[in-house]
């Protein structure tokens, strides 16, 4: 049994935590070992679903920006919200600032996250058929198994990017919490998280990229980040996909999604917004 729940204004704190409940208790809906909101893969349906759970002026990271359309949809969604988008590869960025240039609320840092401050090297990724335009698998990571799932996309160079971690970031500029976490950092999320520990324990939810194969070289897949951000006082409430696909690994059909998204609470927080039902 599938069902797909969406949360489209405030106030629906209890059909919320009602459905978590249903989900921890019903066997047909708890394929995932834990009860587990199944989501499409959209950004306006995970936005939706994650709108009533954070305050209506909450302080967000992107890290993976991109070109910007998902910062923008952000800043609709919350506009009252404060937004630091990082995005270090030239291209991309400049389309990112052009398209939040009127948005007062999203504040733009062309500089990766990472575990260290100084420099990196960034794999950077393009469609086969369209050479020169930078799309968005590029990473901090060398490409491996991701040139046998996906071979439209190519690396065919590599850059020399600036890095920072999240924590001395957030200092330097008086950021004292962080409610929202987008991450889109292929394959380097969790590097990122380990070297964010003190803003981590200010954040409220967490929407991250998962892996199920080694896309790129010596990353952790998704057991991985599951698992470290369980021991950091997280838990999953909604993915879009099975976790018996995600269990497949490299058994995974070159053909099929070999990768996903996960919505990860902080449980303190959780109890905290049970309470105010």
């Amino acid at each position: 049994m599938k069902r797909v729940v969406e949360f489209q204004r405030r106030g629906y704190w209890f059909l919320f935590f009602s459905m978590l409940s249903l989900l921890e208790k019903d066997p047909l809906l708890n394929a995932n070992d834990i009860g587990i909101t199944k989501l499409r893969e959209n950004a306006e349906v995970v936005l939706r679903f994650i709108k009533p759970l954070l305050p209506e002026n909450p302080t967000i990271l992107e890290a993976g920006a991109f070109n910007g359309n998902d910062t923008a949809k952000m800043a609709k969604m919350w506009r009252h919200s404060s937004i630091h988008a990082f995005e270090p590869v030239p291209q991309n960025y400049k389309i990112l600032r052009k398209k939040c240039r009127r948005l007062k609320n999203v504040h733009t840092y062309q500089f990766a996250l990472s575990d260290k401050r100084g420099t990196a090297n960034f794999y950077v990724s393009e469609l086969v058929s369209k050479p020169g335009i930078s799309v968005g698998s590029g990473s901090l990571l060398e490409p491996q198994e991701h040139l046998e799932y996906d071979k439209n996309i190519v690396f065919p160079k590599s850059l020399i990017v600036a890095t920072d971690t999240t924590d001395q970031w957030a200092k330097q500029n008086n950021i004292n919490k962080i409610d929202f976490m987008w991450l889109d950092m292929q394959g380097h999320e969790l590097t990122m998280l380990r070297s964010a520990i003190n803003i981590l324990s200010t954040v409220k939810i967490i929407y991250t990229e998962v892996e199920f194969v080694k896309a790129y070289k010596d990353q952790p897949l998704y057991w991985d980040v599951k698992d470290w951000l369980n021991k950091q006082g997280f838990e999953v409430i909604a993915l879009d996909f099975d976790e018996s696909h995600a269990a497949l690994g490299n058994k995974i059909a070159k053909d099929m999604r070999y990768f996903g998204n996960a919505v990860f609470i902080n449980k303190n927080y959780r109890k905290t917004l049970s309470a105010s039902v």
